[in-house]
Formats: structure tokens, sequence, C-alpha cells
């Protein structure tokens, strides 16, 4: 069984309360389900499921995730009922004041998929309730009332603590409408909103077209109108009277692209709330903690930041004593170790400040140093450890990182002076756009200088620097000059394009077309900044020859660190590989059932017909004369 995909997340989950976390869930292998009980749901870091569907064999094989970042769906709904059962109520109180003034409003969207997955019920994450009207029912309306539109007639009828918006077709919202603002039924969709102990809530009145043969809904989504009608009278969480389309399910399946069950792993779909950051996961939760195991691999090309060690040197020599490792199994006690919550929280080098205040500080040098170099029209872009950062952990940073990498080529640098010959070097040149707070440094060999604007002319410089500090933890960017006009100083490899180098390490040598145009991204989700046009080929001019490349070292030391890589050794982990058979998903049991039903079977017969022949040989045996 393929036990090595664990999900990581670069995001704490919103706290609520004193609930603990789910520690394992074995994903179900099934990519859409039509229903799902609420134990069987998560919600999980989208980037990290994200990450996980594209990378790990799922569903062809089994994927395990670490769901301690996650919430569990029965924690959702628990956190979300007051809202939940605000939008029941006031559902409830919208389907009744149609009613009363001659409209069948029915479910439609959200609450009418909660109540098709959840067995009458809602979505556990759903925000709003969403109900549809037929156009012609409400002009009947109309025209039997005296010239009033729709607004005018629900505001007379509305009960006390309900309110009235409209939304028109650029999605504005207007509270209290009147006919004035809406004649008779041209509103695109209305809106009755309430508090209910003390939660504020809202359901939507979707004013639908019916011509002809056809019900269509907002964006032409049409329908035929033995699908819609007649209305069937359901009710919403067992409590108020609420009517739903006819054909329910071939009703969600064109509202939602023939794909209205849960999809697995995704973006919670169409939720202003949750779809940003979070990802449905359906499966079911392992009682399993981590176990000790480390993952057979030498060569790790990505592994998520809750399957990262950090282990003593001798910690790791101790456990290898012996164990023909990788071919053998091996464990390490990780109690000795720091995974990655430990090393955010260590005080590196006797600091005041957490590593992760050292990692938010970086990133926030290397932000600064990509704005004031864009300012003024140099593109820098991330190299070395920041770039291999990037690449490894999906945009993020190496978590024991201790400074950041970026460079910008010369060519470009020696344009923008040309356009500004009063600037002494390009480092006078971007300190006005230089953030309060952070500091342009000049480094060389007689050391690092305060005064960049004196120290070189143009661009005729090997790196710059800048510094600044957060929540007491000092830290810096380098910036490199990429030379892409003079390699002669440069003694760059066998092999080499020989038209670019970096000056500050003169041995990395990328090819200048592997440099521009420089692609736009974003370091941790949070900051802007530039990668190289092929960062593949400029992390294979750094790291092509060292042993095991851009990959992760399993249980070798921390490389090229000043901080840990005398110390300690990366060790990536996977789960133990435990009986799980009762947390396959449905249609997983019953395929294994039918095996199991099959071969059990198959045996019993094999049984029977030898027994019928043993008995027929023994009858025939018994019918021979004896001599």
């Amino acid at each position: 069984m393929n036990l090595p995909w664990l999900l990581f997340s670069p995001f704490l989950a919103p706290e609520q309360g004193q609930v603990s976390r789910p520690q394992v869930i074995h994903v179900w292998n099934d990519t859409e389900l039509l229903r799902a009980d609420a134990d069987n749901i998560f919600l999980c870091p989208k980037q990290s499921v994200s990450f996980f569907r594209e990378a790990s064999g799922w569903p062809a094989t089994d994927l395990y995730v670490d769901a301690r970042r996650c919430q569990r769906g029965r924690d959702v709904w628990n956190s979300n009922g007051d809202r939940l059962a605000c939008v029941a109520k006031v559902t409830g109180v919208t389907t009744e004041l149609l009613a009363d003034i001659g409209l069948d409003d029915f479910l439609l969207d959200g609450s009418l998929l909660g109540w098709f997955r959840h067995k009458g019920g809602q979505i556990p994450w759903d925000l709003d309730g969403d109900t549809a009207v037929l156009r012609s029912q409400c002009e009947e309306v109309v025209g039997q009332s005296q010239g009033q539109a729709i607004c005018d007639i629900l505001r007379e009828k509305l009960p006390h603590g309900y309110f009235l918006y409209a939304i028109d077709e650029d999605e504005v919202v207007h509270p209290d409408p009147r006919g004035s603002d809406f004649a008779g039924c041209d509103v695109p969709e209305l809106r009755i909103g309430s508090t209910v102990n003390g939660q504020w809530c809202h359901t939507d009145i979707y004013m639908a077209s019916d011509v002809d043969d056809e019900i269509c809904f907002r964006e032409e989504v049409c329908f035929r109108r033995d699908q819609v009608l007649p209305l069937r009278n359901e009710s919403l969480v067992g409590r108020y009277p609420v009517k739903i389309p006819a054909q329910p399910e071939e009703v969600l399946s064109g509202l939602y692209k023939h794909h209205s069950g849960i999809i697995n792993m995704h973006e919670v779909p169409m939720n202003y709330a949750f779809q940003d950051d979070w990802a449905v996961v359906i499966g079911a939760e392992l009682d399993d903690s981590f176990s000790d195991r480390v993952i057979s691999q030498e060569r790790v090309p990505k592994a998520p930041l809750d399957q990262l060690y950090l282990c003593p040197q001798d910690v790791v020599s101790q456990a290898l004593d012996g164990v023909d490792w990788p071919y053998q199994p091996v464990s390490i006690d990780r109690s000795a170790c720091m995974n990655h919550d430990d090393l955010l929280a260590f005080h590196l080098w006797g600091s005041p400040s957490e590593h992760r205040n050292r990692l938010m500080c970086i990133q926030r040098t290397t932000g600064a140093a990509t704005r004031a170099l864009g300012a003024v029209g140099v593109d820098a872009f991330l190299l070395a450890g920041s770039l291999l950062g990037w690449q490894r952990h999906d945009g993020g940073q190496i978590p024991w990182d201790t400074d950041g990498d970026t460079g910008f080529v010369q060519s470009q640098c020696e344009v923008v002076m040309k356009g500004h010959p009063e600037a002494a070097n390009i480092a006078s040149l971007i300190m006005p756009f230089v953030p309060d707070g952070f500091e342009v440094k000049y480094l060389s060999e007689a050391g690092l200088s305060d005064h960049p604007e004196d120290e070189f002319t143009g661009c005729d410089f090997k790196q710059l620097r800048i510094t600044s500090v957060y929540e007491e933890q000092s830290c810096f960017t380098d910036i490199y000059l990429v030379s892409d006009e003079d390699v002669s100083e440069c003694d760059c490899p066998e092999g080499s394009a020989n038209d670019a180098c970096i000056r500050a390490v003169p041995t990395v040598c990328p090819e200048r077309s592997s440099l521009l145009p420089v692609m736009k991204s974003r370091l941790n989700s949070e900051v802007s900044v530039n990668v190289p046009h092929n960062w593949t080929d400029v992390l294979e001019a750094y790291y092509g020859a060292m042993p095991g490349g851009t990959d992760i070292l399993n249980l070798r030391p921390v490389p090229k660190n000043l901080a840990f890589g005398d110390s300690h050794a990366v060790v990536v982990g996977e789960l133990m590989d435990d009986d799980v058979t009762s947390s396959r998903s449905p249609s997983m049991r019953l395929s294994s059932l039918a095996i199991e039903s099959f071969l059990v079977l198959l045996l019993v017969l094999i049984c029977i017909v030898l027994f019928l022949r043993r008995r027929w040989h023994r009858r025939n045996t018994a019918r021979v004369p004896r001599e």
C-alpha cells in the first residue's frame, strides 16, 4: 500500500474554541459522491489539497492525510449552527410570506443541494438561503394589486424584524426597494434578511423566467417544465415547510454542470467564506497518531511540511546502525526531533524571537526588494534557496532557511541607469522606494556598508542587501547582480552557456534565456515576487552538480545551512501501514465485500464438489463384488 502522501498546510485553520482536530484522514477513492455523512466530510487547506491531488497517485492509490490542520464537517456544522438555524428559519418565513401573497417559491442552488445531500438538511458551511419564484406567477400577483410592484407588496407584508432588499443586474444591493426603483416584477433578485438569536442571515429569491415549455434561471440555465413543476411539498431540517422542484436531481445536475455531488479533494464551491482557503476532503478519520517510520526514499522531490523533521545527527546515526536502509525499514524516535511547528517556534542562535518571525521577516525583505527594484523598471527574481523553497514547497519557503536570495540582470540595470544620469548607482536609485524600517546595504570583500550610494558606480557591484527587523527578529535578503553582458570574470563549468553568471558565485551560470522574461508569482500566497522564466534550468545551474540536486536528501545533513547543517539531518516521515479496511469508502467497501463474498462462495462450491465426488467414489467402490 502506498502511504507516503500526507497533507500539509502553510495556513492555520481558524480557531473554533477547544474543538480537537482530527489526526489522520484516509481519503476515499471516490472522486464524487452524491451524499456523505457529516462525519466523513472534512475541510482542509486548499493549497495543500490541490498540491496532493496533482502530485500523488490518488485516486488510483490510497491517500492518507495529516488532518491536524483540517476541520471536521461535524465541527463546522456545529460552529456554523447559529447561522444555519437562522437561514432555515428565514427561508421558512420567506416561503410563508410569499405563499400569503400567492407566490410559490421553491428551494434552489445551495439550499436545494443541502436538502438533497443531507436528507432534508443544509450544507454544513452554507451562508444563506436560495429560493426562486416563477415570473408568470409574480406578474399575476402584481396584476391583481392595483399597480403595485412586487417590492411594494412584500414590504407591506414583512413581519416585524425582517427586511427587504433588491439586487440589480450589476449585483448592487438596494435596501428597502420600492416600485419606483423596480417596476412590476422587473427585479432579478430579492432578498429577505433578519436577525435570529443574535445571528444575521438572509434568503435570496430569484426571478425565474417561464416562457413556452422551459423554465430558466440566471445565466440562461434552463429546464423542461416537467422537471420543475409541479412543485413538491417537503420540509427543511424537519421543521419548516418548503417546496422543491418536481425532479430535484435533474435540476441540480443542470445547475452544477452535472456535478451535483460532493467533489472530493476540491475547493469548497461557490462560497465566499471558505472557497479561497479550504477544500472538501471526504474520507474516514483514523485514530492513528503519527508513527516514527521513515519513508523508504533516499531522494524526495517534494514533501509536505508536516512530513519533514529535523533530527539530531546522533539520533539518525543510531537508528541507521545495522539497518540496510532504504531496503529495510527504519524508525526514528521523533520525540527527539523538531517537526515543522517545533521549528517555527525555535529560537535560532539565541534570538529572542521565534523562527517563524525570521521567515516572515525574510518574506517582507524579499517583497521590499522586489517592489523597490520594480519601481525603477528592474525585474528582480528569486534565486538560490528562495527559488528552491518556492519550487519545492508550493510557493513557500524552505522551513529552515535563514535569508532571502534575489537578483536581476546587468543589461536591464544598465538601461535603467542611462535613463537616470543624475543617480550615482542603482542603490541610490531604489532607496527612495524602500519602505520605512528597511535599509539597503552594500556587501563587498571589505564587509558590509551602510552607504551603498557611495561604494560603486552605475551597476558595478556584486551583491546588495536589504535588511529589516520584524518582531525583534533581524533578517536580510541578498540582491545579486547577474552578469549577462560581460562574462569574462565568470568561471563557468564546462558545458555551460557562458552567457550569464551570478557574479557573487562565479560558478553558477544559468542561460540568459532562462532568466527573462520573468514570471509573476506569490511567496506564501502573500507577497508578489518574480521567478525566472525557466526556473527549472536556473535551479539546475545552482544544484545540478550537488548530490541529490534539488531533491530533499532523506536522513542526510541539512544542506548549505549554517544553523543546522552540522547538527541535524532532514527526515521525511510516513504513516505506518495499519489495517484501514473499515475506513474505506462505501463503494470500496462494497467492492471488497463483493470480492470477499465471491471467494467464500467459490470455496464453498469447491468443498461441495469434493464432498460429492468422494461420496460418489465410495458408493461405486461399495458395488464391486467380492472375489
